[in-house]
């Protein structure tokens, strides 16, 4: 199971995020914020494994973020989503462009079933 936390400004983004993911038994949606103060405020049980957080502008405001949240969540695996360029960038650097569900499920890691939510 993986625990998936969404923060996104933008309801229908993270509404309709949350409805695909729990398409797939493995993702558990363990909360949705507008804002990241409000995720980092959030208790620390449950714990996300994954933040997937929409990428703000200016560019380059997503790495304060994801260096917020990693020091709220050691460890943990931050996803950045790009309305703009219609990609996902992952800690650690990875760029991937997602253009279908299948897609984003391998970013979180799963790939292996993937398939069976597109």
């Amino acid at each position: 199971m993986v625990r998936v936390l969404i923060v996104s400004a933008h309801p229908v983004l993270a509404e309709g995020l949350g409805r695909l993911l729990t398409a797939n038994p493995e993702v558990e949606i363990v909360g949705q914020e507008a804002h990241l103060d409000a995720a980092l405020a959030r208790p620390e049980d449950p714990r996300p494994d994954v933040v997937v957080v929409e990428a703000s502008r200016p560019p380059g405001a997503e790495m304060e973020a994801v260096k917020r949240i990693c020091q709220k969540w050691p460890g943990i695996r931050v996803v950045c989503v790009d309305l703009v360029d219609n990609a996902v960038h992952t800690y650690r650097g990875e760029h991937r462009i997602v253009q279908c569900l299948t897609d984003f499920l391998q970013v979180l890691g799963l790939g292996h079933d993937a398939a069976a939510t597109r």
